[in-house]
């Protein structure tokens, strides 16, 4: 309860922070950017706070191989791009390899999204995609 003159600061409808990169393909790959798709997801662990399951995230791939996916939360995530032309389209992994899991996937710990905001969104960088198959 506040007193007369008192004021609040409250933050509604954002809870995570954005993510930005680039996805790099390899040469000789054939690809239609405008209908090129960056997906993450997050696997949920049930406690108190979540139910089991998995948050999804999609994001369209710019022409330059730039995304930002919005309002991400911590967690371990498993990243895919829709990549190629016509019929011939389909997901690839993320080859990531991060020093701090080990695995082929990307750990974002509350210590990354400290001090993060949509004006200051957390930066993978340069994601490679695993070898696809060229023509």
């Amino acid at each position: 309860k506040l007193a007369s003159g008192e004021t609040t600061h409250q933050d509604i409808g954002r809870v995570g922070a954005d993510v930005i990169g680039r996805i790099i393909i390899p040469k000789g790959v054939k690809n239609e950017w405008k209908s090129s798709h960056l997906q993450l997801v997050r696997e949920l662990k049930k406690d108190k706070r979540e139910l089991a399951g998995q948050d999804i995230y999609q994001t369209q791939i710019q022409e330059d191989g730039t995304f930002r996916c919005f309002n991400l939360r911590p967690g371990l995530y498993k990243g895919s791009a829709l990549i190629g032309i016509g019929v011939k389209r389909r997901f690839y992994n993320l080859a990531v390899s991060l020093e701090q899991n080990g695995e082929n996937k990307i750990l974002l710990t509350e210590e990354t999204f400290k001090g993060k905001s949509f004006s200051n969104p957390i930066n993978l960088g340069d994601l490679k995609i695993e070898q696809v198959e060229t023509d």
